[in-house]
């Protein structure tokens, strides 16, 4: 087996990262890497170009998607799978975004969102569970929110509604407490 062993610092210029194959990869708490599109900092790895910040605090965050968490700061426990997703996530914990686009404006802990730009506005809506392509893709205050399905509370600003189904709920801007 042929190992690529460093110790103290070491560089790789842009132009040989590009095209390195990695079978098994350990890194250590106290390793920084970065370049290509890849940083790993204590337990945070970010893959993707400009994804992450090689300046976080925080822990155990996972961005992968160019751009996604690229304002992270002190936030921790945070995972952002696709472009730009959870791309505004600076302090906040907890945030789960899987899709083109998922949470891109989110700024509050606890947002779930799977889905091609699924909670894409969300700023302040806190605790919200978007499932669906475009699922509460408007909606950016409304708070502790259920939608599964395609288009799903797509129009949704207020708190407490639940929708299942495609285009369930998407009329929906100012009622609360619907299922």
């Amino acid at each position: 087996h042929d190992y690529l062993h460093v110790t103290g610092s070491a560089a790789i210029n842009e132009q040989t990262i590009h095209n390195l194959t990695v079978d098994n990869l350990c890194v250590r708490e106290s390793t920084n890497i970065s370049g290509g599109g890849v940083i790993v900092v204590g337990s945070n790895i970010f893959i993707g170009i400009d994804a992450g910040n090689p300046a976080v605090t925080g822990s155990c965050n996972n961005g992968i998607g160019e751009e996604s968490l690229t304002s992270i700061t002190s936030g921790s426990f945070n995972n952002a799978y696709g472009c730009r997703s959870a791309a505004s996530v600076a302090s906040t914990d907890g945030t789960t975004a899987i899709g083109h686009h998922a949470l891109e404006n989110n700024i509050v802990a606890e947002a779930t969102a799977l889905g091609f730009y699924a909670g894409r506005a969300n700023t302040s809506g806190m605790c919200n569970t978007l499932l669906g392509a475009h699922a509460g893709e408007v909606n950016s205050i409304g708070s502790s929110n259920t939608a599964v399905g395609c288009y799903a509370l797509v129009n949704n600003q207020v708190d407490n509604n639940s929708a299942l189904g495609a285009y369930a709920g998407s009329a929906n801007s100012t009622g609360t407490f619907n299922t």
